[in-house]
């Protein structure tokens, strides 16, 4: 069995006797992604395939994501209905087809989202991990890229979450321990702090990832910016935090303490679970803010009024600058503890300090930068 080199496939190409692959519609590090049909029943579907590059770990994450997500039947999850080792080709996995595009592509299209945009979708997001969790499982990597928002007729919109490769399963929280590798995969930017640790990590490792993209969807920022993946590592471990004074004044003061508490560097102090969560996003018993400007107001209604385009699962539309390109990239975190030993990282800030003293909120702080396009099928 040898995996996919970078080649493009013809169109045609028949995967394990049963697929028939038409084009590529997204590609990742590891990963690409062709929109395909079944032979014998002619349904449309994606197929994601290894590439040559870490091909056995690749390889390996792709048939722990089939075995995690076929357990799942969920709307805001993709649904995975087949698996397939093709001889030449390697190990496949074969998903529904998509249309629409990930949150990184909406938001460095468009900008920010609106209060009523983010609650929206990310009340779906919240829905589709809670199963997950109830099914035993954390997917370890949240973020925008692998939340896509599917397109529907009417303009309305079905958040789905991706990419469950490197989905672990929970363990009671009173047997947790420090097992197997200290090599961690993920993207800085979203990972807790107990997990680029190493220490001992469980689902609101996941909720602290979901708060750090509702930040970025309402500011049209990253939660955290830096020159490499140690240098964001070192700032999500020992700095003060999310700078929430960059949130809109329209930002209900609910949802910005949802926020502050779901990136929490102590686990304790996050949601416990997503429902929980979730139930704190959608409560709608406070109006925004009183210092709410015309322009605030104005920005929501035209972001409210404009609807997603319609592109292919995994593809990417926009330009992408090179600080954005960094913004939303996987990072192998290698021997966490003794790299941030050697760097005087030093223990997880523990609850209640080192929290950032906010300095009053300015206009041009709130201004929303674009995001980055990108897609990552591995």
């Amino acid at each position: 069995m040898s995996p996919l080199d970078d080649a493009t496939l013809d169109s045609g190409t028949v995967i394990g006797g049963r697929y028939r692959l038409r084009r590529p519609v997204g590609g990742g590090g590891m990963g690409v992604v062709y929109e395909a049909e079944s032979i014998d029943l002619g349904r449309r579907c994606a197929v994601k395939l290894v590439r040559a590059r870490g091909s056995l770990d690749a390889a390996a994450r792709l048939k722990r994501e089939a075995h995690a997500v076929a357990k799942l039947t969920h709307p805001n999850v993709v649904h995975v209905f087949d698996f397939v080792d093709d001889e030449a080709l390697g190990p496949a996995l074969v998903m529904e087809l998509l249309t629409g595009e990930p949150l990184s592509g909406r938001l460095a299209r468009k900008g920010a989202l609106s209060v009523a945009e983010a609650r929206a979708i990310f009340g779906q997001v919240l829905d589709g991990l809670g199963a997950a969790h109830d099914a035993g499982m954390i997917h370890r990597d949240i973020k925008p890229s692998n939340l896509f928002l599917v397109a529907l007729a009417g303009g309305q919109v079905v958040a789905k979450v991706l990419d469950f490769g490197i989905v672990r399963w929970v363990a009671p929280r009173d047997e947790l321990a420090l097992t197997g590798s200290a090599d961690w995969l993920g993207t800085p930017q979203y990972m807790a702090p107990e997990v680029l640790l190493h220490r001992p990590s469980d689902e609101r490792a996941d909720l602290y990832a979901v708060g750090c993209c509702l930040y970025q969807s309402l500011t049209g920022k990253p939660p955290f910016e830096g020159e490499n993946a140690i240098a964001i590592a070192h700032d999500v471990v020992n700095g003060p935090g999310l700078a929430l004074e960059r949130l809109p004044a329209s930002v209900p003061d609910s949802v910005r303490e949802l926020i502050r508490v779901a990136t929490h560097k102590d686990p304790d102090q996050r949601p416990a679970t997503a429902a929980e969560m979730r139930a704190q996003l959608l409560s709608t018993d406070e109006s925004p803010r009183a210092t709410d400007t015309a322009a605030d107001l104005a920005r929501e209604r035209a972001v409210s009024s404009e609807r997603s385009g319609v592109t292919a699962v995994g593809t990417t539309t926009g330009s992408t600058s090179s600080a954005a390109r960094s913004s939303d990239r996987p990072w192998l975190i290698l021997g966490a503890v003794g790299l941030f030993g050697a760097l005087g990282l030093g223990a997880m800030i523990s609850s209640g300090g080192g929290e950032r003293e906010r300095a009053p909120e300015r206009a041009e702080d709130r201004a929303a930068s674009e995001g980055e396009p990108m897609a990552e099928p591995t």
